[in-house]
């Protein structure tokens, strides 16, 4: 894939909105993506999908666009992680539930618990 950032918050922005960071408005780190924001994820909601984040997010304000989302506050932990999700979030990167284990094992499994629980009629993303 490629990126039109060299730093992970302006290409994720770029990723899911599909414009550059001077039309979406996120150039630095520190930034974040205005929750308005057209995404890649909110049309496939829009047109009946299941959608999920797991993992790492970096775009420090909550996300509107996604069902289920389970992040790592900011660069995250190896072993011990903390998550955020919609019952426990704070902006930035404080907050979360810490969770015993490796986080690339537990973000495996919660995405694979995720999988499990979704409506098999509906796609999913």
């Amino acid at each position: 894939m490629f990126c039109t950032n060299s730093i992970c918050v302006p290409s994720r922005a770029s990723i899911l909105t599909g414009k550059y960071s001077h039309i979406n408005g996120v150039y630095n780190l520190p930034d974040a993506l205005d929750p308005d924001s057209l995404t890649v994820s909110k049309i496939l909601q829009n047109n009946g999908y299941q959608t999920s984040l797991i993992g790492k997010w970096h775009l420090k304000k909550r996300t509107i666009w996604f069902d289920f989302f389970k992040i790592l506050p900011g660069q995250g932990l190896y072993n011990n992680p903390y998550f955020k999700t919609k019952e426990n979030w704070e902006d930035g990167y404080k907050g979360g539930v810490q969770e015993n284990g490796f986080s690339a094992d537990i973000i495996g499994d919660s995405s694979i618990k995720w999988l499990s629980k979704i409506n098999r009629d509906r796609p999913f993303l």
